[in-house]
């Protein structure tokens, strides 16, 4: 550098010429804008970051359009004594005062002194000059942590302490020099701008791509910003190498490799101590890691100093918390160059290296990253070994299409170890590749050779925990599921991480299968515990979100829905079980809304686990409750789409569902919900009953009874057993009740009503006593009458079914009053139910009485009854008809 330089700027002039070390240029308002509100509301700038990172570049383009004049210094490791630093600021400061445009508010920096004297004597001079200041003045320090032991001693230091007001000063460099700003951080004088604002930003990265005449698609330009992590070096070498589809260079790449190296050696390798440096080389095997991990690979016994140095140099290096453990992340670009380098220099050391993190990162559970360094290292059967022991918890990791690809590399081999062929099968259908999953599935078989003989145990589990997850038939799946359960009991399996992982699948599949799904329920609860201890925490998420489907499904809304709460805190979206499991957690808010009746809730949740889940097996699931819910609402145009959207559901079995039966459920409740309950009777007579699914019995029942087919229905109703869930249980007694009613028998009707009532009350589950039938209507008002431990609950379907049918003067508000007035409930006891006053409760009374023209609550029900009649003249036989005269509504009491 030339301190007599003098650079003219756009606005002011800017004294010293800092390096012209760039590829393009791009203009960077965001940080101008940051560098900006620096200059106004602090005294002194830290702009820290690794070599390539622009911060010259940046410094000098924001300098050169400030109004106010700009000093420029740069060091390097030849200024070397204080004297020569303070000869620097001084000649730079005082062209700013000897410049032929310099304005009166800075002409007194011609008087600094030249150095000379006692370092007292010159600070002394130094401040008089500066006192005279009466306009800003920048003073850039660019690599300033190149001679940071002699500016210790400087007058810089000094000014960065006491300096005045008016002078700002920009210290650029790889880390913080260790110059004394304390009492300037205590003073808010410092401002600290480093990697986050430096990175370039997608925008920023689209920005140079077009400057520097390179047409990128959306894509690619997201790869490139993805692999860089927007170090400008790496985004401006990676654009020169675009070529064709590929933005990132390869291993052996050629001039953008090696310009990336040189840099990475010349200006961070060869600046730091010898011992440093070989940490770095052997530490950047692994891209994350933690000081265990390091010191394997180093062998030092003071890795975890030697992170935290790296950590404080601005080496390439992010440190975070995760559990309570101090871990760390290098540069991807820069791990991979270092790499490259280690590999140049020391082949045979890069491959003990990957070795051993191969063998670290193992013990850790992370078999996939350890199979990636085996290879690298040259060793497959240490791969192989790797992931024989470990396929499973690889299998259901997040990184499904690598775990493939690491498999189909391993296997590639005609003599390939039939059982990674089977853990290959099982991550080609996780990743969505069904058809290839059976083709590998097959070839596996066929590779395990004559099955007269029983295989070893572990074979035999690996095979069946194959079949769990590539299986269809509910016979192979429920064969499979015995199997891995004896294989668990008996301790076939290798480690506890491949143990708690089967856990998963068994009670995954059980859930499926549906033999037992409290049994499933306690599995999965099982399965969450061990591998939150074998810290497999995506699996154990996975598991509580299954469990809470389990919940919901045995009919425990309440539990499932608290574990939904808790299982989604922190939890990001698994897409590596996307296929079979995308969309679970909101379908299951939307199974447990609609069995609460809450409609719009359901369909809310249905609709979003559609949208966001296309490909997901639940997809299927969501077409057939979207369909109930229209037959729910009964709104023509509603049907009429939710029919179509049954062409997402399969007509075959598939993992152990038997989607005929639900497709044709879901068509039959469309029909009856249109009216045509002959066609909808037909098509569930035509459908084979399957086992195991006593929530399409249940509906199935209802239809049948409302179509006058009692036969059928009771030969649904049969099929439920006695271990069903109680919501489903209900529904088939409010059933057996309808049927009851048809034949006279009214109290054995009540008491199977309020048999239902005990049952679907603690869970809120209105779904037994939903639908538009008129007769469940008039038998619900008949059991208000008659007698009831669930008074608020009956009180509300009922006023749910005036919402729906009442074609009276009342509001919604007082037709959910009136509805409550049926029963025998107190005015007090309404309010408690309604979370009113009582004010509020008598208010809404005597609105009602004065709009039916009546003034007691008999009169009120016996008027509002005789209304309903005649707005639903066609819907069926009068109330006392139905029910034999049998508890007249207007014996109601006066009560409250």
């Amino acid at each position: 550098m030339s301190p007599d330089s003098v650079t003219p700027s756009r606005q002011g002039w800017l004294f010293g010429t800092p390096p012209a070390y760039r590829i393009a240029t791009l203009d960077r308002p965001r940080l101008d804008h940051r560098l900006d509100e620096f200059a106004a509301r602090h005294r002194i700038a830290l702009v820290t970051a690794p070599s390539g990172y622009g911060k010259t570049v940046a410094v000098a383009s924001w300098a050169r359009s400030r109004p106010e004049p700009v000093a420029w210094v740069t060091l390097t490791p030849l200024e070397s004594t204080a004297r020569i630093v303070d000869l620097m600021v001084t000649r730079a400061l005082r062209q700013v005062g000897e410049s032929p445009g310099a304005s009166v508010g800075v002409r007194s920096l011609r008087d600094l002194p030249t150095p000379g004297g006692a370092p007292e004597e010159r600070w002394d001079s130094l401040r008089t000059a500066l006192v005279g200041l009466t306009e800003p003045v920048i003073l850039v320090v660019d690599d300033c942590d190149e001679a940071a032991g002699p500016a210790r001693h400087s007058l810089l230091a000094a000014l960065l302490e006491n300096g005045p007001e008016l002078l700002r000063i920009v210290l650029i460099g790889q880390h913080e020099p260790p110059l004394h700003m304390a009492k300037a951080r205590v003073v808010g004088h410092v401002d600290t701008i480093g990697v986050t604002e430096l990175a370039f930003r997608p925008e920023e990265t689209a920005g140079l791509a077009r400057v520097m005449g390179r047409d990128l698609a959306a894509e690619q330009l997201a790869e490139l910003q993805a692999w860089t992590c927007g170090w400008p070096v790496a985004v401006q070498l990676g654009l020169l190498n675009v070529d064709g589809a590929r933005v990132i260079p390869s291993s052996d790449a050629g001039d953008v490799q090696r310009m990336l190296s040189a840099l990475v050696v010349e200006n961070v390798l060869e600046r730091m101590p010898k011992h440093l440096s070989a940490f770095v080389l052997a530490a950047t095997t692994v891209s994350g890691l933690d000081s265990e991990v390091a010191r394997e690979l180093s062998g030092r016994a003071d890795s975890a100093a030697l992170l935290e140095e790296c950590v404080d140099r601005g080496l390439f290096l992010d440190r975070y918390r995760d559990d309570g453990w101090t871990r760390y992340r290098w540069h991807p670009v820069f791990a991979e160059l270092c790499r490259a380098v280690l590999q140049q220099r020391d082949p045979e050391l890069a491959r003990e290296l990957h070795r051993a993190a191969a063998v670290a990162l193992t013990r850790r559970g992370h078999p996939l990253q350890a199979t990636e360094h085996a290879v690298s290292a040259g060793d497959e059967q240490l791969a192989a070994s790797i992931l024989r022991s470990r396929w499973l918890s690889a299998v259901l990791e997040t990184r499904g299409l690598e775990a493939a690809r690491a498999l189909g590399e391993i296997t590639r081999r005609p003599d390939a170890d039939p059982g990674l062929m089977l853990a290959h099968a099982c991550t080609l259908d996780v990743a969505g590749d069904r058809i290839g999953a059976r083709g590998r599935y097959a070839e596996a078989r066929r590779a395990m050779g004559d099955e007269s003989h029983e295989p070893d145990e572990q074979v035999a589990a690996m095979r069946a925990l194959a079949e769990l997850i590539l299986g269809d038939s509910a016979e192979l799946l429920g064969s499979a599921a015995d199997v891995v359960h004896e294989a668990m009991r008996s301790g076939s399996f290798p480690d506890d991480s491949t143990r708690a992982a089967a856990t998963f699948v068994l009670g995954w599949t059980e859930l499926r299968l549906r033999r037992n799904p409290r049994r499933a329920a306690d599995i999965l609860h099982d399965a969450a515990a061990a591998c939150d201890r074998t810290g497999q925490r995506e699996i154990a998420g996975r598991a509580r979100v299954n469990l809470a489907f389990a919940k919901a499904f045995s009919g425990d809304f309440s539990a499932a829905i608290a574990l939904l709460d808790t299982a989604s805190e922190g939890r990001e979206a698994d897409r590596a079980w996307a296929n079979y499991d995308g969309g679970m957690e909101h379908f299951t808010r939307g199974f447990v809304a609609f069995h609460r009746q809450d409609l719009d809730s359901a369909e809310v949740e249905l609709r979003i686990a559609l949208a966001n889940y296309p490909d997901s097996s639940y997809v299927a699931l969501v077409g057939v409750y979207l369909a109930l819910v229209a037959a729910a609402r009964g709104v023509p145009r509603v049907i009429e789409e939710a029919q179509a959207g049954l062409r997402r559901v399969p007509e075959t079995e598939e993992h152990g569902v038997p989607w005929g039966n639900f497709r044709a459920l879901a068509h039959a409740s469309l029909l009856a919900a249109s009216g045509r309950l002959d066609e909808a009777a037909a098509t569930l007579e035509g459908s084979p009953p399957s086992e195991h699914t006593p929530i399409l019995d249940a509906t199935s029942a209802r239809i049948l009874e409302r179509a006058g087919r009692p036969l059928s229905a009771t030969a649904a109703l049969e099929r439920i057993r006695p271990g069903a869930a109680d919501f489903i249980k209900a529904h088939a007694l409010v059933t057996q009740a309808l049927m009851g009613a048809d034949t006279g028998q009214a109290d054995l009707a009540h008491e199977l009503i309020e048999e239902a009532l005990d049952l679907a009350v603690p869970q809120a589950a209105s779904w037994a006593f939903s639908g538009r039938d008129e007769r469940l209507r008039s038998l619900l008002r008949a059991h208000a009458i008659w007698g009831t431990r669930h008074e608020p609950f009956v009180a509300q379907q009922l006023a749910q079914f005036d919402g729906v049918h009442s074609a009276s003067l009342l509001s919604p508000r007082e037709h959910e009053i009136l509805s409550y007035l049926r029963t025998q409930m107190t005015t007090a006891e309404i309010s408690q139910a309604l979370f009113v006053s009582v004010n509020t409760v008598k208010t809404h009374q005597r609105a009602i009485y004065r709009k039916l023209g009546v003034s007691s609550r008999r009169e009120a029900v016996r008027v509002e009854q005789v209304m309903h009649r005649v707005a639903h003249r066609d819907a069926g036989p009068p109330t006392e008809t139905i029910w034999g005269g049998v508890h007249d509504p207007s014996s109601t009491s006066e009560r409250g």
